[in-house]
């Protein structure tokens, strides 16, 4: 690019800019995540008795960084068109990937969406949260509330409620979860709703299976300063202003770093880029 840029042409375009003005828009100050296990590609089902139960992941926030999360995709099973079912967000108090001791951070309710056109499609569903802010490793539940019965002797068929996916590898990981409540007391047996506000009080156990539970969300980004010498080159000159009035035209020249690209971008600019380099 020819570096030789006239004054009236650098006067010319930030006067249009500033006529014209640009998007009142943020800069990038979050980078967007979806954290999930498999693969896509479906596996099998999975159904406890005919009583509660659930299934989980867990999962390791990106570098460490606080993730906030704002919806989750599921796939869940075929036959179970309008059944409710509630989805769970934990924190890991000491990141030792045991939901026995996980904290409840965040709940909502669903409604199992109707049947994809076969059985071996998974049907994803989007549950949209209050978002909520996790930091390090954290579990991801439904529960799946009164099951039907599922005949051990018949193929698992339309009684199933939790698909699973295969990975890659084919190597189910070991960070999933079923819970269930723990058998009750007296002649009938049964067992006990689950307690998820505790999960100390129920049946916890890893188990090989990939549940298809995928996380969105995102992480914070420092935002960018700054300089009137954008290109480092240690003079300010018509050279800076263009390629300072190029981010501008985006929307991402926040120069004074409140959050919106505007004209007081410009004003304050022009102030540093009249003042001699440091």
């Amino acid at each position: 690019m020819d570096r030789k840029i006239s004054n009236r042409t650098m006067t010319a375009t930030l006067a249009t800019a500033l006529i014209a003005g640009a998007a009142a828009t943020a800069l990038g100050d979050v980078d967007h995540h979806t954290l999930q296990s498999d693969n896509g590609v479906r596996e099998l089902g999975y159904t406890v008795s005919w009583s509660e139960a659930m299934i989980g992941n867990y999962y390791h926030t990106p570098n460490g960084e606080e993730l906030t999360i704002t919806s989750v995709e599921v796939a869940l099973g075929y036959g179970q068109e309008g059944r409710p079912f509630e989805l769970l967000i934990y924190n890991d108090p000491d990141n030792d990937n045991n939901p026995t001791n996980a904290v409840l951070v965040s709940s909502a309710a669903g409604t199992i969406i109707p049947d994809a056109p076969s059985i071996n499609t998974l049907k994803l569903q989007t549950v949209e949260i209050d978002p909520v802010v996790v930091d390090g490793g954290f579990f991801v539940a439904v529960r799946l509330a009164d099951q039907p019965w599922n005949d051990p002797n018949l193929s698992m068929g339309d009684w199933e409620t939790a698909p699973s996916a295969r990975r890659l590898d084919y190597q189910a990981p070991t960070n999933n979860w079923r819970v269930t409540g723990l058998p009750a007391s007296g002649p009938m047996g049964g067992i006990t709703p689950i307690d998820t506000n505790d999960l100390s009080n129920n049946f916890v156990s890893p188990v090989q299976l990939n549940w298809v539970i995928r996380v969105s969300g995102t992480t914070p980004v420092e935002p960018t300063v700054l300089s009137p010498d954008m290109n480092g080159d240690g003079v300010h000159d018509w050279w800076d202003v263009y390629l300072f009035m190029n981010m501008f035209v985006d929307g991402n020249a926040d120069f004074n770093n409140d959050g919106v690209t505007n004209y007081f971008d410009i004003i304050d600019f022009l102030a540093a880029w009249h003042q001699p380099p440091e």
